[in-house]
């Protein structure tokens, strides 16, 4: 694709990290040490393939692009976005907006802009709205990949909401080998940064351990233990709450996944017995889908 970045993109903008993947390739080496600067903790590593490999993309002028792209994250209430989709209007183009938030209102969106967001419900979402994926670095190369063929057993490392806890609790129930870790925020607490580390070192070794991870929504309608367990070559059992994902029309989930509603929950050793997935196949789709780099690839096909 041919994009166009408006100019005037702050330091504030830099905040957005995930929503600037596109922007990665392209940035000056002093911007991308301010983005570095203000990184956080769980998104280390993330950029650091896309800003020394060549983009799959080109600049463009406006007049010339495919798709002229936010400068960071989509923000309700941002007077430049009205303004630059206005302008890109006048040139005939599409805007494409990113927004990695909790957030699942419904918004009143200019009629040139794609909005890519990762919270939203399959019954509310806007045509002009799609699936964002949460963007994980990659953690696996010196992992090996599970036997789901000997090994049945579910981790769990997260949040103890209630929700979670009434889920893991189900599934004892149906005699499930469950391994279960309880934090106390996202990723451990949300100042210590030592019980953080050690949040994010026992779920990696969680999925080491075992063939299913359980992934349900936080905060937000979508989860971001989904694609870190694709990217271990894991097999995701994503309760289904109004669900919507990504490349929906491309991808066979139902090959990758089990997505299940949590009053099905007593179908599941059925499932987890009678399905066949491959470890090998969940880690090319997050490679080929949900990589930075694949997922940078792979956008246009599902604008």
């Amino acid at each position: 694709m041919k994009l166009h970045f408006f100019p005037g993109t702050t330091l504030e903008d830099l905040k957005g990290f995930s929503e600037l993947f596109l922007m990665i390739p392209f940035l000056e080496v002093s911007t991308f040490q301010e983005l570095i600067k203000s990184i956080d903790w769980h998104n280390d590593g993330l950029f650091s393939k896309s800003f020394f490999n060549k983009s799959p993309h080109s600049l463009s002028s406006l007049e010339d692009c495919d798709y002229g792209v936010l400068p960071g994250k989509y923000q309700v209430g941002d007077s430049r976005i009205s303004a630059l989709c206005n302008v890109a209007a006048s040139k005939g183009k599409k805007v494409l907006g990113f927004h990695n938030d909790d957030s699942e209102a419904s918004y009143s969106l200019p009629p040139n802009l794609i909005l890519f967001r990762t919270s939203i419900g399959k019954s509310q979402i806007h045509p002009q709205e799609r699936v964002f994926p949460a963007l994980v670095a990659d953690y696996f190369p010196n992992h090996s990949l599970p036997n789901v063929s000997t090994n049945l057993k579910i981790g769990y490392v997260g949040r103890n909401c209630p929700h979670r806890e009434r889920v893991l609790n189900q599934l004892k129930d149906l005699s499930l080998k469950v391994e279960a870790q309880y934090t106390g925020a996202f990723w451990g607490t949300r100042s210590d940064l030592a019980a953080k580390l050690k949040a994010k070192r026992d779920f990696h070794q969680s999925l080491k351990d075992c063939s299913f991870a359980l992934c349900m929504r936080g905060a937000g309608n979508f989860s971001y233990r989904l694609y870190e367990a694709l990217s271990f070559g894991v097999i995701p059992i994503l309760i289904d709450t109004d669900t919507v994902l990504p490349f929906e029309k491309v991808i066979d989930w139902d090959q990758h996944l089990i997505k299940i509603k949590e009053e099905d929950l007593f179908q599941l050793p059925y499932l987890l017995n009678k399905k066949k997935f491959s470890p090998q196949s969940n880690r090319r789709l997050w490679e080929s889908y949900f990589s930075l780099e694949g997922y940078s690839r792979k956008l246009e096909s599902d604008i």
